[in-house]
């Protein structure tokens, strides 16, 4: 079978990873790389050995695919444009900036018959992968994701840069639909919000707190998740996790610590950690998140199979950004002189919740 000629559109961090990977699988060839900044591209193209050019347009109809890290700002008329010429479509999260955006370029790869992917790579992440299955309706998930300012990605905020990440992940997990959303945020050195804590509940009571920081002084990516039968603690940017297992006599409730009379609860203390609370690390496959989503990509693309994040997927995530940015601009609500809390400061410090529903992409 030919190779998926691929042109990558945007010759930044993430692109160059991008066409470093796709320019070692047999599944794709990397046909070209696109940027409208000069040095950026001529680079990218003496780097990787592949023509560049300044405008997307001049390979539509020339390419079978196409990676688009750009921007957030452009991926809605990159993407279209490459979709109408029949092209498959691999995008970096988030999707788009808004949901009207993300609706219309599924619309347009349902109408055209083109996969249409998302970036959203933790999904790929061999940890989380591991624990995953693990989980059918959690009742509890926290999400923590923070790292250094990089300068990138500045023409969005927190939410769209990295709790995207996070909340893609959650709705991943939910086994029920969004009830409700509840959310604050802190600006530090722009108009964008910089900190950003999230709380997400569904109608089958599960809770989801998230996290997101850029102005952290070190990395860190960590997920929990909790059932009656288990929790999960899962460190992403190590890729390790570990389940501590919850003895099914505790998960239903016929153990009850307060009437147990003292030779009991010595012998419960001395077996907790290895009878009713095992806990053990979990075997993860070592394997490289953004390879393994291309070629989910080009698996797609081969066999009409929907991808592992979709174009949907993607929309869904951008709606419960977007929910949770509607919750921060709502109000706007300042803190009085006597009410602003003093670990938290800055001009553009807003605290609002609302309640809304997650309507079904279709």
């Amino acid at each position: 079978m030919s190779r998926i000629r691929t042109v990558v559109v945007g010759a930044g961090h993430l692109g160059k990873f991008h066409a470093r990977i796709l320019k070692a699988l047999d599944e794709f060839e990397l046909t070209a790389i696109v940027d409208p900044v000069d040095a950026a591209r001529v680079a990218a193209g003496e780097q990787f050995g592949v023509p560049t050019s300044a405008d997307h347009r001049s390979w539509l109809g020339k390419v079978d695919a196409v990676v688009v890290a750009s921007p957030t700002s452009h991926h809605r008329r990159i993407t279209h444009d490459f979709l109408d010429a029949g092209a498959h479509a691999f995008v970096e999260k988030p999707l788009t900036s808004t949901v009207a955006d993300a609706e219309e370029l599924v619309e347009c790869a349902l109408l055209r018959r083109c996969t249409l992917a998302v970036g959203h790579v933790e999904r790929f992440n061999p940890a989380f992968q591991a624990v995953r299955p693990l989980f059918a309706a959690p009742r509890y998930i926290e999400c923590l994701r923070e790292g250094p300012f990089s300068f990138r990605s500045t023409d969005i905020g927190a939410v769209l840069d990295l709790m995207i990440h996070d909340i893609d992940l959650v709705l991943s997990l939910a086994a029920a639909p969004l009830s409700g959303v509840d959310a604050v945020a802190q600006s530090v050195l722009g108009k964008r919000e910089d900190i950003v804590h999230a709380r997400l509940r569904f109608a089958d009571g599960c809770v989801a707190n998230l996290h997101a920081s850029r102005v952290a002084p070190a990395p860190s990516r960590q997920l929990k998740i909790q059932s009656a039968e288990r929790f999960a603690t899962v460190d992403l940017n190590a890729r390790t996790a570990t389940i501590t297992h919850v003895d099914s006599r505790l998960s239903r409730g016929d153990v009850d610590v307060e009437t147990l009379d003292p030779s009991a609860k010595l012998k419960m203390k001395e077996t907790i950690a290895t009878e009713w609370l095992r806990t053990e690390r979990v075997e993860v496959e070592p394997r490289d998140a953004i390879t393994a989503e291309l070629q989910d990509f080009a698996a797609s693309i081969r066999t009409g199979r929907r991808p592992l994040v979709s174009g949907v997927d993607g929309l869904e995530a951008v709606r419960v950004a977007e929910q949770i940015l509607d919750a921060l601009d709502s109000a706007k609500e300042r803190p009085t002189r006597e009410t602003r809390p003093t670990i938290l400061t800055g001009p553009h410090w807003h605290r609002t919740g609302v309640e809304s529903g997650l309507r079904d992409a279709g």
